[in-house]
């Protein structure tokens, strides 16, 4: 399935990483209301660069390109992702990564449309899910056992993980993480805590042209009750005889 190893490919460098230490890894996920995503992994080792007193394992600054580099060439060689991209910094010890994913048919995500909003409905918990799935394709095992120790290994090595995810609309609701600047923070270990983890957003659908429609109705209503009182009266007085 796409949608696996798009996943898969994205987050394998995650788990690569982990035994280092003193790596950032920020993964930004944000989703559309046609269900098109996009993707964007930011590596950062500046702070695995310091603990080796600046020196990066000796390397001098044309090694540093090549690893770099040789990172993004490996990404964009076996990424399935539309439009993808992968920028290496060097300088700063960073990778930019990502690009673009359709999830309109997956069932992890939900559009359910009302009479003034649409509710969009997220599923976390399928990131680890693909994750898990796609690791086993390539005979690799990746369990909540494995994780459980990596997130208390990465809490003493300063290995940060974190996901933050964006949705159509404002989001009301999250089941794992925070919401911050209508944005969900979750340290992905987490997502192997629980059985699912849902988001959820809404999106008005009223335009200014649908409120003046309605405004409109409700006026053309309320003229014709009007109407039709004013006429019921007009006969009641024409029976007693008051014309």
């Amino acid at each position: 399935m796409n949608y696996t190893k798009n996943i898969f490919l994205l987050f394998c460098l995650l788990f690569l990483v982990l035994i280092s230490g003193c790596i950032s890894v920020e993964v930004e996920q944000k989703i559309y209301d046609d269900g098109w995503t996009d993707i964007k992994i930011t590596t950062d080792m500046s702070a695995l660069y310091s603990s080796f007193g600046g020196t990066m394992m000796d390397m001098s600054n044309e090694e540093l390109n090549k690893v770099f580099s040789d990172q993004c060439r490996n990404f964009l060689g076996n990424t399935t992702l539309l439009n993808s991209y992968c920028t290496p910094i060097p300088s700063e010890y960073k990778t930019v990564s990502g690009g673009r994913l359709y999830i309109g048919d997956h069932p992890s995500f939900i559009v359910t449309q009302g009479f003034m909003s649409k509710i969009y409905r997220y599923d976390l918990k399928v990131i680890q899910t693909v994750l898990s799935e796609t690791s086993e394709s390539q005979g690799q095992e990746i369990t909540p056992e494995q994780m459980a120790q990596a997130k208390s290994m990465s809490e003493l090595m300063g290995l940060s993980l974190k996901y933050v995810i964006e949705m159509p609309g404002e989001i009301k609701n999250t089941e794992l993480g925070d919401i911050k600047n209508n944005r969900v923070e979750v340290n992905f270990f987490d997502l192997y805590e629980s059985d699912h983890a849902y988001v959820e957003s809404e999106e008005s659908t009223l335009s200014i042209l649908s409120l003046f429609v309605i405004v409109g109705i409700i006026v053309i209503i309320i003229l014709i009750i009007v109407l039709i009182y004013s006429r019921k009266t007009k006969n009641h007085h024409k029976e007693d005889g008051w014309v």
